[in-house]
């Protein structure tokens, strides 16, 4: 597990139930331990390669809205948003919130950066359109919408947005 895989592990127990939005290949996460994992992703090659280790659908994150409220403990959503158009990413954002009953965890690059050459071969899987960069969110994009920043890079920001009941 590379260094943020064992940061989200520090967010989530084993007793709960996890969405991975845009699972990809699950560089970070490939080794989460909890209940259950779902991975989404767009992108069959991405599916078929971790189909083995968890459950997985494919759907777009314009199709987040198919998820009820609350109806997984934790939604991670790792090195995804960048690679949308910033008012999808803004509501991708809003959506994690939506359907975690505990936390949603974004990453997502601190800079805008050209990754054209990771389009061509991505993973060594071969040609994704997905893997483009097309947006950059910013701390008050997170901020604004009730996220806080746990970690601050040159490399990314690491936003979280934990439920907090009227009585903590």
């Amino acid at each position: 597990m590379n260094w943020l895989g064992k940061l989200v592990q520090r967010k989530i127990n084993q007793e709960d139930t996890v969405l991975d939005l845009g699972c990809g290949i699950q560089l970070p996460n490939n080794e989460i331990r909890a209940k259950s994992i779902l991975g989404v992703d767009v992108w069959d090659v991405y599916l078929n390669e971790v189909k083995d280790r968890i459950n997985t659908i494919k759907l777009s994150m314009s199709e987040l809205d198919r998820f009820m409220d609350k109806s997984y403990d934790v939604v991670i959503c790792l090195d995804v948003v960048e690679h949308l158009d910033k008012e999808l990413a803004l509501k991708v954002i809003d959506e994690c919130k939506r359907i975690s009953r505990k936390r949603a965890i974004i990453y997502t690059p601190s800079e805008f950066k050209d990754n054209m050459s990771a389009v061509d071969n991505a993973w060594d899987l071969g040609n994704n359109p997905h893997q483009e960069h097309k947006c950059l969110l910013d701390l008050n994009d997170f901020n604004s919408r009730g996220y806080y920043t746990q970690l601050v890079t040159d490399n990314g920001i690491f936003a979280l947005w934990e439920y907090h009941s009227k009585t903590d």
